[in-house]
């Protein structure tokens, strides 16, 4: 369903629009009536609002019991052996909190503690041992709790029926379902304790403000643009220029807690609005040479400091040559940091890594920003052995931010050297145990592939397009191609392997997307390295052959005969439990692995 219209100019915060239509605030425990409620609830840092470890160890929601007034709160705690000490605050004193309930064989316990005023932050007190590492800290943690997640669980005395905004009736404290009110309906605040129905004011205005007037307008850039409908009628006001997107996204907010989502074609009144480009270059017009800045990680879409931040060096650094500028961060327990990927347009990849220390456990990247008030969007995989017991497993959608105030040239610094350009190492120190040592040091041999400068090969980082591009073509021997390419987004293809994607690709063993574009920094996924490797070998394929690995459901119609080739022929295996893993990241150790089987075929033809 297309939707035609003509957006405003004036862009809102959103933020001030869930505001309009957010739940009251709770001023004190006495505005809530006797009974069970849930709550959610975020553990931070006692020095700012950056989450703490101990929130992994938390069981969210909270249990809140209320009884003439008094609030009491239950919460579980995972590995209760290493929290040792867990107080919590009421006025200026520390008290233990009460052990409700504790499980040894799943090494829990439920805590239970006064809670004086959920508007505030709940300091508390925490030891924590963990005798396997020798980890012995005290902490200072702040609890705070997320108001507008409050729910009744029942048993609430004294709470009335209410009309949702759509007419239909629904329990006070609860949220309709349904995913778009009536135009005409006006919002209303339920109080958990009486369901009464207060209409939400329009701050600006002065008038009720009924949920069908407001919508939120999504950008590609990340802005958010609110426009008002009064009644039947829209606001209307011409586009002088418009961000350039195939689609954007409408969200018209129902009961506040239910987005219905549409596509929409903008309507500019019959003339074209003229492209404008969403990005450009270094607009602060920073002279060439090297700076240092410093950054932050926060949460996705937030304000708060990530967990992330106490996993990197600030500050970074800044390259700036011919208006070009390339971000460098340096992060801590680099082995732990699996993987990282960040984007300034909604499309993210992995940065390139140009410096690795290993006895420091630390890895340097770089990758192009265009302009130092942009938000650098990422995620991050973490996943640490801390113990024997205790396995650090995480993701994080986070945001970079740089600061443009605090950036300082740094005259005469030498700009390190990418890792192609590294020279070829042998005796890999990290390839010592490692599965595919023979078939790796054999290609270093064969300068099919280069270790880096500190003796390392990180066989279990992951290789993108560009790469295996460049490992195929050396392995290969290829025919030089006749052609440039042609991809739409050639001048994003690193120039160091335009000459082996264009053998590549001219030989049939690459391509791109339908969309024509070839995505060099893409990691490549084990199912396409299948594909490819059966292309290679020139491999008779059966499209009713099912491959024999555990998950072979989960690999993509287009590659399971591939997939079912490469494994019978023994070119290709699966991981772990005889899981195939298609859409996972190949690595760089799989894919050397692969070339040197796919070279071991070749030579016996």
């Amino acid at each position: 369903m297309k939707i035609k219209f003509v957006l405003p100019v004036v862009a809102i915060a959103l933020f001030g629009l869930l505001q309009l239509i957010s739940p009251a605030k709770i001023l004190a425990a006495s505005d809530l009536s006797d009974g069970t409620y849930k709550i959610d609830y975020l553990i931070t840092k006692a020095e700012n609002d950056s989450a703490s470890m101990a929130n992994d160890y938390f069981e969210k929601p909270a249990v809140l019991q209320v009884k003439n007034g008094a609030v009491t709160a239950e919460i579980q705690m995972n590995h209760s052996k290493w929290i040792t000490i867990f107080k919590t605050a009421i006025g200026s004193d520390f008290t233990s909190a009460e052990v409700a309930k504790s499980d040894k064989t799943e090494d829990t316990r439920v805590a239970r503690f006064q809670i004086e005023d959920l508007n505030k932050p709940l300091l508390a007190k925490i030891h924590v041992t963990v005798p396997d590492i020798d980890y012995d800290h005290d902490y200072t943690i702040r609890f705070l709790f997320d108001l507008k997640s409050l729910k009744s669980t029942g048993g609430v005395q004294g709470a009335g029926k209410a009309q949702e905004a759509g007419g239909s009736t629904a329990a006070a404290g609860s949220t309709s379902t349904s995913p778009l009110a009536k135009p005409s309906s006006g919002i209303t605040q339920t109080t958990v304790n009486t369901g009464q129905q207060k209409p939400v004011v329009n701050p600006q205005t002065g008038d009720d403000a009924p949920i069908a007037m407001f919508a939120g307008l999504f950008l590609l850039s990340g802005v958010t643009i609110i426009y008002l409908i009064r009644g039947k009628r829209r606001l209307k006001k011409p586009i002088k220029t418009m961000v350039s997107a195939s689609v954007l996204m409408v969200s018209l907010l129902a009961s506040g807690q239910n987005p219905a989502v549409y596509a929409l074609e903008p309507d500019t009144g019959g003339s074209k609005a003229p492209h404008v480009s969403a990005v450009s270059t270094n607009p602060q017009g920073i002279a060439d040479g090297t700076y240092s800045v410093a950054y932050e990680f926060h949460k996705f879409n937030t304000e708060q400091v990530s967990v992330m931040q106490d996993y990197v060096i600030n500050p970074g650094k800044l390259l700036v040559k011919n208006g070009k500028m390339l971000m460098q961060i340096t992060l801590k327990q680099s082995k732990e940091i699996t993987s990282i990927k960040l984007g300034t347009t909604g499309n993210l990849s992995s940065p390139e890594i140009i410096a690795m220390d290993e006895l420091k456990n630390t890895r340097t990247v770089q990758f192009e920003v265009p302009d130092l008030k942009a938000k650098v969007q990422g995620w991050v995989k973490i996943y640490w052995q801390v113990s024997a017991t205790f396995l650090y497993d995480h993701e994080y959608d986070v945001d970079l931010i740089m600061d443009p105030s605090t950036l300082k040239a740094i005259p005469g610094e030498p700009q390190p050297a990418p890792v192609q350009d590294e020279k070829v190492v042998s005796g890999l120190k990290d390839m010592t145990n490692h599965w595919a040592k023979a078939a790796v040091e054999q290609a270093v041999n064969l300068k099919i592939v280069n270790g880096y400068e500190d003796g390392t090969f990180h066989p279990d980082g992951e290789i993108n397009r560009a790469e295996f591009a460049v490992l195929l073509n050396r392995a290969l021997k290829l025919k030089a191609a006749s052609k440039p390419l042609s991809f739409t987004d050639s001048q994003n293809i690193p120039e160091w392997a335009k000459s082996d994607l264009s053998s590549a690709t001219e030989s049939g063993l690459l391509g791109g997307y339908e969309d024509g574009t070839f995505r060099a920094d893409r990691t490549i996924t084990r199912a396409e390295l299948a594909v490819i490797v059966v292309r290679a070998l020139q491999l008779k394929t059966d499209v009713n052959a099912k491959p024999l690995f555990t998950d072979a459901a989960n690999i993509p119609q287009w590659a399971q005969a591939e997939v079912a080739a490469a494994s019978e022929s023994g070119i290709i295996s699966g991981r772990d439990q005889n899981k195939f893993a298609p859409e996972a990241s190949a690595t760089r150790a799989e894919a050397v692995s692969l070339v040197m089987k796919l070279i071991q075929k070749k030579s016996k033809e």
